[in-house]
């Protein structure tokens, strides 16, 4: 039987919510690996990938909040090592961690709560 496309969206999403929690638990160990400093520029280029994935994906299948968290972290990644903003990223990777966690019960009033914690720490929606 052939999927309709609204059934292969769904599936496809289905899919990418899954692999957002493996993205999510990557970059959190990565986090947790860059005061080792053999290991710091392996573990900031994992977390710049998947952060990537994740702003892609999430505007891919209409999760923009995922979609926006992960371009905030992939940019705040792409710095220096020296210059990286650990605190924001433990931040915005919590945030991250809510809305993934949440799925498909991520509401509304759950993203306005969210955006209000996370203040100056997101970029305005309009620069992704």
């Amino acid at each position: 039987m052939n999927e309709s496309l609204e059934e292969a969206m769904a599936r496809l999403r289905r899919e990418f919510s899954e692999a957002a929690v493996e993205r999510l638990a990557a970059i959190r160990q990565s986090l947790s690996q860059l005061d080792d400093p053999a290991g710091a520029a392996s573990a900031i280029e994992i977390l710049e990938r998947e952060a990537h994935k994740l702003h892609g994906g999430g505007a891919t299948f209409g999760l923009p909040m995922i979609s926006r968290l992960g371009a905030a972290l992939e940019e705040l990644a792409g710095v220096a090592l020296t210059e990286l903003d650990r605190d924001r990223m433990a931040r915005l990777t919590a945030a991250l961690g809510t809305v993934i966690e949440a799925g498909e019960g991520f509401s509304e009033s759950d993203e306005a709560a969210l955006l209000a914690e996370l203040g100056d720490d997101l970029p305005p929606e309009e620069d992704y």
